[in-house]
């Protein structure tokens, strides 16, 4: 099992040699891997899992909503917002309208923070770029932290009796109490608002803590070759799951949902460990999925942070075919685990006496098998990896 170890020249040389590689990539073909063998496995196959897959009914209407909110805050990114405005309909499919657009409206900021101040831009930024990026980063840091337990939470032994103005958009400020928010911090402050409304007290302060975390983990550089430490595939994986979204975007299924998990009531039934595991499951399932998906192009633009590069730099003997086939092993067993605690799960929850928690749990448990199905099915009709797709049989 690989540890982490220090990043080298001999890294450096071995990158090089991964991208020119990376030119080459119809060449995967003669290696006969197909994408789905990132998931099929005894008898599971993606395709057949997802054959009835389909987007949420309310999503070219929350798509219309989430595209004049990205435009009124200026977070709309031409050639590149258009190819992402869907994902969250294939994620959430069984969602209202209002609640599905305020999901879109998160997910409208993330692209817009990952395709602007991400890890793979950072890398590219000149010094003064990166203190602006940093700064940027951290006032939406402090920002989404002044939003979390500070402020009262209606029907959570709070005052329910808001006025205009109470609550995380009345801070006008991103945490610092000097510099007033700018269009991004404001589209961040209203959306922060509308979770905070349609939710309890305890999901949305564990959302804001996933999303805190996960800007604070996107928009840095995550190169080894800056940090001059190469993670171990284990490590790798458990940054990875953060940086991807993926914890809140599993979250997001119980808001979608207006059916929230209570800490305490999963503990007193003894459904915590199940639950934690299928959510670290489909987790690196999906994040490292992605990795697969994005490699050419990360590789391109001299990223180093992807589970393909992981795999191949602490394993100098395989060629990329080889290392593609490495991560997708890895994505497989995940998947594989997943569905397998997925399925102890339901079986636990249907012998509970409580109908709330075991109703909580089956809609947990679907929002997950969403999650699935969306990480294959908008992955592989998402403009975003269309290039991928001609490497592979």
């Amino acid at each position: 099992m690989a540890d982490t170890v220090p990043y080298t020249a001999v890294h450096a040389e071995r990158f090089a040699r991964l991208s020119a590689e990376c030119e080459q990539l119809p060449s995967l073909r003669e290696e006969t891997l197909s994408l789905s063998d990132m998931f099929d496995h005894d008898g599971f196959a993606i395709e057949e899992y997802c054959r009835d897959a389909a987007p949420n009914p309310h999503a070219e209407a929350s798509g219309s909503d989430v595209r004049r909110f990205a435009l009124r805050h200026g977070i709309w990114l031409a050639g590149i917002s258009d190819h992402v405005l869907d994902m969250s309909a294939y994620l959430n499919p069984r969602a209202d309208l209002g609640r599905l657009t305020s999901i879109g409206k998160t997910y409208a900021i993330n692209w817009y923070l990952d395709d602007t101040i991400g890890r793979e831009k950072f890398a590219a930024m000149s010094g003064e770029e990166r203190v602006r990026a940093a700064r940027r980063r951290e006032r939406i840091i402090a920002l989404c932290r002044a939003a979390g337990a500070d402020h009262g939470h209606p029907g959570d032994g709070y005052p329910g009796d808001r006025r205009p103005g109470d609550g995380p958009a009345a801070t006008g400020h991103a945490g610092d109490g000097v510099d007033a928010t700018d269009s991004v911090e404001e589209a961040m402050l209203q959306v922060l608002e509308e979770l905070r409304d349609g939710s309890t007290r305890e999901w949305y302060d564990r959302f804001v803590g996933q999303w805190t975390e996960h800007v604070g983990m996107m928009c840095r550089d995550q190169n080894a070759r800056t940090s001059g430490l190469l993670p171990s595939v284990e490590e790798y994986t458990e940054r990875r799951i953060v940086i991807s979204g993926m914890p809140h975007a599993i979250t997001f299924g119980e808001f979608a949902a207006g059916r929230f998990l209570a800490r305490r009531a999963l503990v007193a039934s003894g459904t915590d460990a199940l639950v934690d595991r299928v959510f670290h499951r489909i987790c690196a399932a999906c994040c490292l999925s992605n990795d697969l998906f994005s490699f050419p192009r990360e590789l391109r633009e001299g990223c180093d942070a992807n589970a393909v590069v992981v795999e191949a730099l602490h394993r100098p003997r395989l060629t990329l075919a080889q290392a593609v086939a490495a991560a997708m092993d890895r994505t497989r067993c995940h998947t594989a685990g997943f569905l397998t605690a997925a399925a102890d799960l339901k079986t636990t929850a249907a012998l509970l006496d409580s109908r709330e928690l075991r109703e909580n749990l089956d809609e947990f448990v679907r929002a997950t098998e969403d999650s699935l199905r969306a990480t294959w099915v908008w992955q592989m009709r998402s403009p975003r990896y269309r290039e991928i797709r001609a490497a592979f049989r």
